[in-house]
């Protein structure tokens, strides 16, 4: 066969064990929920075509989760239901049920590869399930910390999108990117600090909490993460971004 014609093949889309191999390779030994995908009538779409079955993913995605959060809400969710919807939106988890809106990843897809979309499709899923595990202290974890937590998890598993960086300005419970950058410095010098801070939020949260895991309370910690940033060459803070969109009910927007 000519070189000419091999050199000419279409290039396969990635996997998502090959895009998340860190959520490929995780196990564990905590019982997980039953988990269900309905598509409803939204297929064939972009999230069905890269991918079909997401089931696998969702266990390997939950165990990736368990290793840093160790413990789940208690009592746990006995059922994990991903729908897909054709609402406007990102994402958006309430209880056990996750919800993908699809002309988000559909415009995404048609600006993106393949493979950057599959990516996001990946990063976005795993935010919304660390939403299923997480503690809550029944509802007094503020939401920005709720949200970096999920945020550092999926910074933790590389599926983060590339306009994701490390900035200095904005407050530390800003929630998302800004703040999982901020918990994934933490857990550099302390580490299994968002395990330990997960477990200390299962019945209620305290501001002190820092304190009490690091020693340093978060503001100072927050100075110190500051200070250890280079400088915005305009002297600005770019907004945290949000991976979830808000509906009415649902958690936690």
């Amino acid at each position: 066969m000519p070189i000419l014609n091999l050199l000419g093949r279409p290039t396969l889309p990635k996997t998502w064990e090959e895009l998340a191999p860190a959520v490929a390779e995780a196990e564990t030994t905590v019982p997980l929920p039953k988990f269900t995908f309905d598509p409803a009538d939204t297929a064939p779409n972009v999230i069905t075509d890269l991918l079909p079955d997401p089931i696998p993913y969702l266990r390997r995605a939950s165990a990736f989760t368990l290793a840093y959060l160790e413990s789940a809400k208690d009592p746990p969710e006995p059922a994990v239901l991903l729908k897909l919807s054709m609402k406007e939106g990102i994402a958006v988890t309430s209880g056990g049920e996750m919800t993908l809106f699809v002309p988000y990843f559909a415009q995404h897809g048609k600006t993106h590869t393949k493979d950057e979309t599959l990516h996001e499709i990946l990063g976005v899923i795993l935010h919304e399930l660390v939403h299923v595990y997480q503690h809550d202290g029944h509802g007094t974890v503020p939401g920005g910390l709720i949200e970096g937590v999920a945020d550092f998890i999926r910074l933790r598993a590389k599926l983060g999108p590339p306009h994701w960086n490390r900035s200095r300005g904005g407050k530390w419970d800003a929630g998302y990117e800004r703040t999982a950058y901020f918990l994934d410095w933490v857990e550099g010098s302390h580490h299994h600090f968002v395990r330990d801070l997960n477990a200390e939020s299962k019945d209620a949260y305290e501001l002190g909490v820092f304190k009490t895991l690091t020693g340093q309370n978060v503001e100072e910690l927050w100075e110190a993460y500051q200070q250890s940033l280079p400088s915005p060459v305009d002297g600005s803070a770019a907004p945290a971004l949000p991976t979830e969109a808000a509906a009415p009910g649902a958690w936690p927007e």
